[in-house]
């Protein structure tokens, strides 16, 4: 399978499952993040989903600048508003699991695939943590 065919095969899956994503990701966090618990649920998954969607949107082959920007401007407003660097790399754990857990049985079959999405992940993976942790540590920087 040429890297373009794995590519739109791995569009597809996440489109197919983007609802279920976002429902899974909202339910995780509320369950597992202590600050999220007092939030109503349409209120959280109206904070949570356009993280979802810039990820998703990214690993469909989408322009990755888009999510650093947006991921630069959500980690200053959410440090901003007091949610610690803590909770924002753990939702960002969060986030990556769910995907996991909705496309690993979807491409068990690809294993080419698989592996080309998990590589792609852990890319972005990092890419968001490296943004959250330099806003961080410039806040840090910025308060002696």
């Amino acid at each position: 399978m040429s890297t373009q065919d794995q590519e739109t095969q791995i569009a597809q899956v996440l489109e197919t499952h983007r609802e279920s994503m976002v429902t899974a990701f909202v339910q995780y966090v509320i369950n597992t993040i202590p600050g999220y618990r007092t939030i109503p649920v349409d209120q959280v998954r109206a904070q949570l989903r356009p993280s979802m969607d810039k990820l998703i949107d990214s690993l469909c082959g989408h322009d990755t600048a888009v999510l650093a920007q947006f991921v630069e401007d959500l980690g200053r407003r959410r440090l901003q508003a007091g949610i610690p660097i803590q909770a924002q790399l753990s939702a960002t754990q969060v986030m990556r699991e769910v995907i996991n857990q909705h496309i690993m049985p979807t491409l068990a079959g690809s294993p080419a695939t698989l592996a080309t999405f998990q590589r792609t992940l852990d890319r972005r993976q990092a890419m968001v943590s490296n943004i959250l942790t330099r806003i961080y540590l410039g806040s840090v920087t910025d308060q002696k």
